[in-house]
């Protein structure tokens, strides 16, 4: 029963999900399965909340993803299943760049919200990785801020710095080891709240790119 419990708890499982959705047999067996089992196979004597495993973490699903992008890049229509993945076709389309700001986005999130749970439940001492984590998701989303108010999207870029301010104020202090939190520390949800709906929102709009009205 615990083995079961363990396997189910190994990282890189939906990531083995998303191979096996979007690519061919060969393709996920050969190149992106042995990624996510040397992942699995690094981590399962790590214990939680050390740099090591955080280190080891970060770079599996950045090898990963390095990967899809590669394979995107070199080969898109033969790898990838989803027809619609296939309309946007250079890195450089706005459709595009939003559908890669937004997956990175999302996997930010999911970074951060497993170093906010070690942070709040663990019975560590000291939480320097998981702090860089956020400081890390603090510097990202920033610039992502930026980069909408470069693109003309202000109102979004003002709500996404605001957000990020709040999240600062938020997470500048939390509870350990299942301590209860103040107001403040709860408003940080909002900021969270907020990201993940702008990244789900970039990465679904991937054929969005915006249009400029042709001179007659």
């Amino acid at each position: 029963m615990s083995a079961e419990r363990n396997a189910r708890s190994l990282p890189g499982l939906r990531l083995v999900r998303i191979a096996a959705s979007y690519f061919d047999r060969v393709t996920a067996e050969t190149t992106l399965m042995p990624i996510v089992a040397d992942l699995q196979h690094e981590l399962c004597d790590r214990p939680r909340g050390t740099i090591a495993r955080w280190f080891l973490l970060v770079r599996g699903y950045w090898n990963f993803w390095t990967v899809i992008g590669l394979l995107r890049l070199t080969d898109r229509k033969a790898h990838m299943r989803a027809a619609s993945l296939s309309s946007a076709n250079a890195l450089g389309r706005p459709g595009t760049q939003s559908l890669c700001v937004g997956i990175a986005s999302i996997l930010l999130l999911m970074l951060a919200w497993a170093a906010l749970d070690d942070i709040t439940t663990d019975t560590a001492t000291a939480f320097v990785p998981e702090y860089s984590i956020l400081v890390v998701c603090g510097i990202w989303f920033t610039a992502v801020a930026v980069w909408l108010l470069v693109r003309r999207r202000a109102l979004t870029g003002i709500i996404s710095l605001f957000a990020v301010a709040l999240a600062v104020i938020a997470f500048w202090s939390l509870p350990h080891h299942y301590g209860q939190g103040s107001p403040i520390n709860y408003l940080g949800l909002l900021s969270l709240a907020w990201f993940l709906a702008l990244a789900v929102w970039m990465a679904a709009r991937r054929g969005g790119a915006v249009k400029h009205p042709t001179r007659s």
